[in-house]
């Protein structure tokens, strides 16, 4: 099971190796932006699997 973390936007550049790892886990990262969501950061093979399944899904 996938542990969703919520992540400030400035732990992009102050702790991204520690987001990496997360990434690399699969677990998602939700960015915030003074409190509210405002990007998502998957691993590359997760968005990957999303793509094929939305395409898959609506056409």
């Amino acid at each position: 099971m996938r542990n969703v973390q919520v992540r400030p936007v400035r732990d992009l550049q102050n702790n991204y190796a520690e987001l990496e790892t997360l990434i690399d886990a699969h677990d998602p990262v939700i960015i915030t932006k003074n409190g509210r969501g405002s990007a998502v950061l998957l691993n590359i093979y997760d968005f990957a699997e999303l793509e094929e399944y939305l395409h898959y899904k609506w056409f």
